[in-house]
Order: structure tokens, then C-alpha cells, then sequence
């Protein structure tokens, strides 16, 4: 039995073995990795601008260079506010797991350097 995952847009079916097929992608992983080749395109939805858009992204920051200075901002100002002493409950443990997360963010930076 083979699971089937569908990409709605084009109706594209593609079909799974059952069990670990972790090695298949790990083997294209490998292969791809130092490659400049574009198997899949994602489209992350509209843009007012794409131009503008596809500028920053190849001149001025990554979606993930952009996504880790907001954080690094947001920190700050967690920080400065002192705001896991001034809040509690859910909102406490929002924060604690954001800068939990880019506690592990910088470690896997360090890990893959």
C-alpha cells in the first residue's frame, strides 16, 4: 500500500513506498546540495511587486536572514522591557519558547559552521 500525497493546484499525485524513504531523499539531498540546479520553485503567494521582492531577496537578506534580525530585534526588546518578570501564564510561556527557539537557532549556526 502506498500513501498518496496530492499538490491540489496542478492535481499531481505523487506516490510513496510504505515505510522509511528517508534514504531516497537523503541520496537527492546530498546530490542537490552543492548544486545551483532548481528541482521545485515555491511560490509563496502574491507580491505587490515581485521585482522589488526577488531584489532583496538576491541583494539585501534571505527570507531567513530577514526572519533572524526580527527575531534578534524582538529579543532585544523582550529584554530591555524585562518582560518575563512583567508577564505570566501563556503570554510568559510564548516568550520563553521564542527565545528558547533562537537559543537553538544560534546553536545549530555554531553546530554547522
Amino acid at each position: 500500500m502506498s500513501r498518496e500525497y496530492y499538490y491540489r493546484k496542478a492535481d499531481i499525485t505523487f506516490d510513496f513506498p510504505d515505510g522509511d524513504v528517508s534514504q531516497v531523499f537523503s541520496y537527492w539531498n546530498n546530490f542537490l546540495r552543492d548544486t545551483n540546479f532548481t528541482a521545485v520553485n515555491v511560490n509563496m503567494g502574491q507580491t505587490r511587486n515581485a521585482e522589488i521582492e526577488q531584489y532583496v531577496l538576491d541583494n539585501i537578506a534571505s527570507y531567513g536572514r530577514q526572519l533572524g534580525r526580527i527575531g534578534e530585534a524582538l529579543n532585544v526588546v523582550i529584554n530591555h522591557l524585562d518582560l518575563l518578570k512583567k508577564t505570566s501564564g501563556d503570554d510568559q510561556r510564548a516568550l520563553v519558547a521564542f527565545q528558547s527557539m533562537l537559543s537553538d537557532i544560534e546553536s545549530a549556526k555554531q553546530t554547522c559552521k
